[in-house]
């Protein structure tokens, strides 16, 4: 099930007003910015396209500003290539994509293990 949500984060800069960032999952057309930014924050690239399915995004007027995934092996999955633009940084989108993503394993995954 294909579900997108907002999240409040404060913009930078004099006032703090507030901007909205759509979590959704990720699309064909979104992989070029993924890789982007898994390559940006030096983060391995080597099969993100075979499983971009269990990717989500972050978007922000149009722009991928974040990216989060997860490979499932079996009944086990590993998060993996979480990465934020440099200028979304520190506002708590890493980790609001890093639940989304993990709130959203198949029911074929009894378990999420981050590896360091």
């Amino acid at each position: 099930m294909l579900r997108a949500w907002l999240l409040r984060v404060n913009s930078t800069g004099g006032a703090m007003n507030e901007t909205d960032a759509v979590l959704r999952s990720a699309r064909p057309e979104d992989l070029a910015a993924a890789l982007e930014l898994l390559e940006d924050a030096a983060l391995p690239v080597v099969g993100v396209d075979e499983w971009f399915d269990r990717f989500v995004v972050a978007a922000y007027d149009g722009r991928v500003i974040g990216v989060a995934g997860l490979e499932v092996h079996g009944t086990d999955g590993l998060l993996r290539s979480v990465a934020v633009a440099d200028d979304w940084r520190c506002r708590g989108l890493g980790g609001a994509l890093t639940d989304e993503v993990v709130a959203r394993p198949s029911s074929s995954v009894a378990m999420v293990r981050q590896l360091a």
